[in-house]
């Protein structure tokens, strides 16, 4: 009996054999190729997003457990307790501006708000001063928190009918919805003219709530401790890469010119693999409709960088 160990193909099995095996790693090897042309490149995973994406940006993903830790990492031990009473003003004030900003007199609203606005400026010098910048959003982590709810409810409100979205940008009313106007203040109009947020109420992007919370964290860094700290000593390397790459990347958001020159003020931030060149190309491509024009604005960021093979390889795959 012939076992597995001692068996021998006859010749002309074994050369219909070694033909079968040749066959089937060509039609293997040329199907890799028509399928995933990047995997005998050289080219790595996050290239090979770049590359599948095209003319467009790849997509956008949050983590929003990987953004707490990397907050937490970032802002170090900061022992809040003895801050109870500083905290407690600047909450107060913040909240004090966020209820302001909902009132039928714009002069009115904006004298109050000027007021306040200086007034944090002295509340957060007292926080900054124990926490230093970084832990000092970290230490606003209530505010966002509740926000985040408050928003979920006025949210839930105009998707369930009871509210039209009008009035909730306008002026949502005061008992019903009073965590979204003590902890969000006027943040809802904000969201919707960056398309964060549809005319349904519906969320644009899959990780909207993470994407909120890091926008909410900039705003509040920038305007509180802004003029004394530049942003990378404000906020970690992951959240101001999601906040950057949102501005430049999301062409529903932003304008073409805004979106390059939120390109050239985010290079300082972004990490060194970020491919600015490619990125250029794309905002520039997201303004023409015409096949062709796209492929030769690819074409001249190939000529322009003809040592990236990433690039070439992306506009190949436009082809």
């Amino acid at each position: 009996m012939t076992t597995h160990t001692d068996y021998r193909p006859a010749p002309v099995a074994k050369a219909v054999l070694l033909g079968g095996i040749l066959t089937g790693a060509v039609i293997v090897v040329g199907a890799l190729m028509l399928t995933d042309p990047m995997t005998y490149l050289g080219f790595d995973d996050h290239e090979r997003e770049h590359i599948r994406a095209g003319a467009e940006f790849p997509e956008l993903e949050i983590d929003a457990d990987e953004l707490a830790d990397a907050r937490r990492n970032f802002a170090g031990d900061t022992n809040l307790e003895l801050l109870d009473e500083e905290l407690d003003k600047l909450f107060d004030t913040a909240i004090d501006m966020n209820k302001a900003q909902f009132g039928d007199d714009v002069r009115e609203v904006e004298r109050t708000g000027i007021q306040l606005l200086e007034k944090l400026g002295y509340r957060a010098n007292d926080v900054v001063v124990a926490t230093g910048p970084k832990g000092f959003q970290v230490a606003a982590d209530p505010l966002f928190e509740n926000c985040q709810l408050g928003l979920d409810e006025l949210l839930g409100a105009i998707r369930a009918g009871e509210l039209e979205l009008a009035e909730a940008i306008d002026a949502p009313p005061d008992e019903q919805f009073e965590a979204y106007r003590r902890y969000c203040g006027d943040l809802l109009p904000l969201l919707v003219n960056r398309n964060i947020i549809d005319e349904n109420a519906e969320f644009t992007h899959p990780d909207a709530m993470a994407l909120i919370d890091v926008f909410q964290r900039y705003r509040w860094v920038h305007y509180m401790i802004g003029d004394k700290y530049p942003l990378h000593m404000m906020l970690s390397p992951t959240e101001l890469e999601v906040f950057f790459r949102w501005r430049i990347e999301d062409p529903n958001a932003f304008s073409p010119e805004q979106r390059h020159q939120f390109l050239q003020d985010a290079l300082p931030y972004l990490p060194s693999e970020y491919p600015a060149p490619l990125a250029e190309a794309r905002i520039d491509a997201s303004t023409l409709d015409d096949d062709d024009e796209i492929l030769q604005r690819f074409d001249q960021l190939v000529d322009q960088h003809p040592d990236e093979p990433l690039f070439e390889a992306v506009r190949d795959n436009l082809r």
